[in-house]
C-alpha cells in the first residue's frame, strides 16, 4: 500500500501532524521525504506482519470511537509479553484513525 493510500485511513488532524513532523524526520534521518516515507512503510509493514491482535473492547459515541486491542509479537522479535493498543477514531465522512497508543 502506498503512503497516499494509507493516509486515507487517517483523520485530517493526524495527517497534518505527520506532515508537520516530516522536515524533522528528514533532518534526523538525513534522508529525503521519499526515503523517510519508504522507511515508514517498511516499518509499518513489518509491524503488521509480526503482530497478532484481538479486540478487547470498543466504545462508540456519535462522532468518536475507541477500540482497545491486545497485541503480541508472533515473529520472535523483542517483545514477548502481551501489549495493549488503543485506536482512537473520529467520523470524517467515514471512520478515520485519529490516534494510536501502544502500552508495553
Amino acid at each position: 500500500m502506498s503512503f497516499d493510500d494509507e493516509k486515507l485511513y487517517f483523520s485530517k488532524k493526524k495527517q497534518q501532524e505527520v506532515e508537520s513532523k516530516m522536515p524533522q524526520y528528514m533532518k534526523q534521518m538525513n534522508k529525503s521525504r521519499d526515503e523517510v516515507i519508504t522507511v515508514y512503510l517498511e516499518f509499518t509493514k513489518g509491524l503488521a506482519r509480526c503482530k497478532e491482535i484481538s479486540l478487547l473492547s470498543e466504545t462508540i459515541a456519535t462522532e468518536t470511537a475507541s477500540l482497545e486491542f491486545s497485541q503480541r509479537d508472533v515473529c520472535g522479535n523483542e517483545s514477548t509479553s502481551t501489549e495493549k493498543q488503543v485506536v482512537k477514531m473520529v467520523k470524517e465522512g467515514g471512520w478515520k484513525i485519529d490516534d494510536v497508543v501502544i502500552s508495553l
